[in-house]
């Protein structure tokens, strides 16, 4: 897109909390993006410690993969 995480929550004026998970990945939400970003990169190194502070292991992360891309298929399916 070509700008800055930065600038886009200044456009979009997202809340503190928010925009500094976005910009400085700090407090419970710049947590989960953390983690998040680790999950998606496969970096087990990196989130395998984390998922014990969710009370998660590594089948309960999969079972929330998996609800999560059923919701969002969910979302694409047709209407009746």
């Amino acid at each position: 897109m070509g700008r800055s995480i930065a600038a886009l929550v200044v456009e979009l004026r997202l809340g503190d909390e928010i925009a500094r998970a976005l910009t400085h990945h700090k407090g419970e939400l710049g947590d989960l993006l953390t983690l998040a970003e680790a999950v998606e990169l496969s970096q087990l190194e990196k989130f395998e410690d984390e998922l014990a502070h969710w009370d998660l292991g590594l089948a309960g992360l999969q079972q929330l993969e998996h609800d999560a891309y059923a919701w969002v298929h969910g979302l694409m399916a047709p209407a009746p």
